[in-house]
């Protein structure tokens, strides 16, 4: 994907509308909020990782996404435990 490059215009652009076709997209949210975390933007990271848990409350990937970003760029530790705690706990109920 383009992301891994570091071509984070081209990840915006194919993202965005990925969600302009379908805007239930939770994946495609997710995704976002991980190219804008790549790219320092770690509020608009956090809305998108925000509205693809809204769309989809059992994934678990968003949620593991928004713990990382908590541990790394945040003082609360509370918050990633939180959200790793609740990745989890979707893992496990989906093996």
């Amino acid at each position: 994907m383009s992301k891994k490059n570091g071509n984070y215009d081209l990840a915006f652009k194919y993202l965005k509308q990925s969600i302009s076709l379908d805007s239930n997209n939770c994946r495609a949210y997710a995704e976002l909020g991980n190219v804008f975390a790549m790219s320092g933007d770690y509020n608009n990271a956090l809305i998108n990782y925000n509205r693809s848990i809204s769309l989809d409350k059992t994934n678990p990937y968003p949620y593991n996404s928004k713990g990382a970003l908590y541990y790394q760029f945040s003082n609360v530790d509370s918050l990633a435990i939180l959200n790793f705690n609740k990745a989890l706990s979707l893992i496990k109920q989906t093996y």
